[in-house]
């Protein structure tokens, strides 16, 4: 499993958009990208077109919100494309809609859509749903599974493959407090849970994996800059490997270390950059 990081990010900002699948003798199915919500029979309420990581189970989780397993799950954007398809699918009565199934190979990164009946036609309704699904350009043929050519556009492959300077998951000062009497009594005041956190430093990212405005082309069209543009209103963001755990584990941005500073990897060096980073951890699973 190589090193990747997961942005949150908001449909609704890519414009009216679908995703539209075929199969023989069925009729066309097709979601609205840019309306999904997260899904309440993922367990939880409806909330809003912000998603993130391509997980498709539970986290455990941990951390200051006992509620973060349930969001983790919730707000997973494959799983709700994944179910939002399958819902239009029943619709339409297709054979096995529970059938269609997404995925992610966690060496290349690219995102598989299969139907073990067969898909004759994926088809995006704009460039960025596309990018977005990390396909080059709409399927037609006949396949069980239909893998995309390039990194999904809210994924980053660092040029490292793993964290630099990380730390170990740590609490937050001030768990407790104590005091004592003059008579040498002791009065102390302590919570049962704290913050976890955990920071690092992602080095030698070359410009146009850094920067929004220098931005390339594939892989590089998504930027550790970006990240931080979506993720700093406490949206969570996931990160694979990298810390010599073989995990996936979610983190937020912690008060402090919101901004985005990118320091030169060496004096004048304008072509590689550090990326520092302070986190609060919430949730981890092994792969």
């Amino acid at each position: 499993m190589t090193m990747a990081y997961f942005s949150s990010f908001d449909v609704s900002r890519i414009g009216a958009s679908t995703i539209t699948l075929s199969t023989p003798g069925e009729s066309n199915i097709s979601v609205n990208i840019a309306t999904m919500k997260s899904p309440v029979s993922l367990g939880e309420t409806a909330y809003n077109t912000v998603f993130n990581h391509v997980v498709s189970r539970d986290w455990p989780g941990f951390g200051p919100d006992l509620d973060f397993p349930l969001l983790f799950k919730s707000y997973s954007f494959m799983v709700a494309v994944q179910l939002y398809l399958r819902s239009a699918a029943s619709t339409a009565t297709w054979t096995s809609p529970n059938s269609i199934a997404l995925s992610i190979n966690t060496t290349t990164w690219h995102l598989t859509i299969a139907y073990p009946t067969g898909l004759t036609a994926i088809t995006f309704g704009n460039t960025e749903t596309r990018r977005l699904f990390g396909f080059g350009g709409n399927f037609s043929g006949s396949s069980s599974s239909v893998t995309g050519s390039e990194v999904p556009k809210y994924i980053l492959v660092p040029d490292c493959d793993g964290a630099s300077s990380a730390s170990h998951i740590y609490e937050q000062e001030a768990i407790s407090s104590s005091a004592y009497s003059g008579g040498g009594r002791g009065y102390a005041l302590s919570r049962g849970s704290n913050k976890r956190m955990r920071d690092w430093t992602q080095q030698y990212e070359p410009k146009a994996r850094t920067f929004r405005k220098a931005a390339a082309a594939v892989p590089d069209e998504f930027t550790f800059e970006q990240l931080f543009e979506n993720c700093r209103a406490g949206h969570p963001f996931g990160v694979y490997g990298g810390f010599g755990e073989e995990q996936y584990q979610a983190y937020i941005l912690r008060n402090g270390g919101e901004s985005f500073r990118a320091n030169p990897a060496t004096p004048g060096n304008s072509n590689q950059f550090h990326i520092p980073f302070k986190t609060y951890a919430m949730a981890w699973v092994n792969p």
